[in-house]
């Protein structure tokens, strides 16, 4: 879910059962961020929002240019667009959806009749 109106989605879900998915904490950063008038985002906040263990992971997309506009502040410090981040989730859900193929994974082996003795 990338689009803000499936974050508004996740968030109205969130209000009428009480209880606060992953997805929906992800969304509320994102509305807040948003609210906030905010277009960059830290490499700490990256990566709470991509679920990435490691900020140095982070730094590496952006050295990598995988996080596209992504840029050094004065002090040195990684600055990344929203909507790079946006873009690289919409890309891990797409990839996670195609390896969700119903035959993906599945072997079929040949079978192989019994040998009869003559």
């Amino acid at each position: 879910m990338t689009t803000l109106d499936g974050y508004a989605r996740e968030l109205e879900e969130t209000a009428k059962t009480g209880v606060a998915k992953p997805s929906a904490r992800k969304a509320l950063a994102v509305v807040a961020s948003l609210l906030r008038g905010k277009e960059y985002l830290t490499t700490g906040q990256v990566a709470e929002r991509l679920d990435i263990g490691s900020i140095n992971t982070v730094k590496r997309l952006a050295e990598d240019q995988l996080l596209q506009g992504a840029f050094r502040d004065e002090r040195g410090n990684w600055r990344i667009p929203l909507s790079a981040v946006l873009e690289l989730e919409k890309d891990r859900e797409q990839a996670r959806q195609e390896s969700r193929s119903p035959t993906k994974g599945i072997r079929v082996s040949r079978r192989v009749s019994p040998r009869i003795p003559r």
